[in-house]
């Protein structure tokens, strides 16, 4: 325990402290895994919650928005509802989260960098994987023709981003809803 000048190291102090050692913990959503002295609750890649009850039952969405302010809009409302959210800031990047995740829910801003909503909605409706899962697409305008090729392309529903937070939570929560009676 003590070095031969009769002081403690610092190896010596925390050879026996086990709680200091690192864990290691894996999500089980995206099966990332990490070394931490520390409990982490969350998943870094994922947003989904390290601890396996904690997951039952929760929906799994994936938010891909490139503006951080409706981003984090957005994913507060989610969270409000109860979900776990994985967030992308582009298409490219939605595509690859989805699936590493298989979220239940899919949330796509029409206008972003690298490739745009649209261009994953088609992408991810070409998976059979994803056929079946809702996505909803989001944006700032109002226009009938992008709506209609949203919807046209597969998209489940669409919502204006600068919706009020109460409508946001409404259109979300109905989609959240109908995903629970499912899982």
């Amino acid at each position: 325990m003590f070095a031969e000048n009769g002081n403690a190291s610092a190896d010596d102090l925390f050879d026996d402290d086990r709680d200091s050692r690192p864990k290691a913990q894996k999500c089980a959503a995206c099966g990332m895994e990490f070394q931490s002295r520390e409990v982490i609750r969350f998943c870094s890649a994922c947003g989904a919650p390290l601890g396996a009850a904690d997951a039952v039952g929760a929906v799994h969405v994936l938010l891909a928005e490139d503006a951080i302010v409706s981003r984090r809009k957005i994913t507060a409302v989610l969270k409000r509802l109860g979900c776990i959210v994985a967030e992308a800031t582009n298409g490219r990047e939605a595509v690859g989260l989805a699936h590493q995740t298989h979220p239940h829910l899919i949330v796509l801003d029409v206008h972003m960098p690298d490739q745009n909503g649209l261009e994953a909605l088609d992408i991810l409706r070409q998976d059979e994987k994803f056929k079946k899962t809702t996505i909803v697409m989001l944006t700032g305008e109002a226009d009938a023709k992008v709506v209609r090729d949203a919807l046209t392309r597969g998209a489940n529903d669409y919502i204006r981003k600068d919706s009020s937070p109460t409508e946001l939570q409404e259109r979300l929560n109905r989609h959240v809803q109908n995903i629970r009676m499912r899982i």
